[in-house]
């Protein structure tokens, strides 16, 4: 496995400290089957700041290797505020009226904290379940904040696909993942800052 380094900023000592928490926290596991890593600036300006992805092995191509690739912007305005998805809010599910459900809307509606989807609707075996999609705004300080979060992100991919985490390969799980990475980045980040 190769770790392929490219940011305008990468001589920042916070950039050394989470790239090299990256490698630490990654040594932990089996990679035989991640061809790469790569953290770039990537080439989008606007919209999401920072993304990545995690490419599995297409057998058909020939291809046998994972590839985890992660951009992040360096010019990135910070405290920057973007948004995680959460579990969605059931109305209804094969249509049984889940108690609470409009309550914890209605809340989550008047808080900044948080932004409601649209209400879908779904028919199976004539049962109709209900729900809307949540996301929580999440606030971040600095550039190395935006590298671990889209590491931990395209990473938990890898190792949830590998079956080497507990976290399901949804969307929704592997951002839960991506929070507990940066939290424990966080906690990691702040031995190293002097008051």
């Amino acid at each position: 496995m190769k770790w392929t380094i490219n940011l305008a900023n990468s001589q920042d000592n916070e950039i050394q400290l989470v790239i090299d928490y990256c490698k630490n926290w990654l040594s932990q596991y089996n990679t035989k089957k991640l061809g790469e890593v790569r953290i770039n600036n990537g080439r989008r300006t606007t919209g999401d700041t920072f993304y990545g992805h995690c490419s599995y092995p297409n057998k058909k191509v020939g291809e046998r290797e994972f590839q985890v690739v992660c951009h992040i912007n360096p010019n990135i305005k910070f405290p920057f505020k973007r948004h995680q998805r959460r579990s969605p809010i059931y109305f209804k599910k094969n249509d049984i009226l889940i108690e609470g459900a409009e309550e914890q809307y209605i809340a989550m509606g008047h808080s900044d904290d948080w932004h409601l989807g649209l209400r879908c609707f779904a028919k199976n075996d004539g049962k109709m379940t209900e729900w809307v999609r949540v996301y929580e705004y999440i606030t971040y300080q600095s550039f190395d904040e935006c590298i671990a979060s889209i590491f931990g992100h395209e990473i938990s991919h890898f190792l949830s696909k590998t079956k080497q985490i507990k976290y399901h390969n949804t969307e929704i799980e592997i951002d839960k993942a991506e929070d507990e990475f940066l939290e424990e980045y966080g906690k990691y980040k702040s031995q190293f800052i002097t008051s």
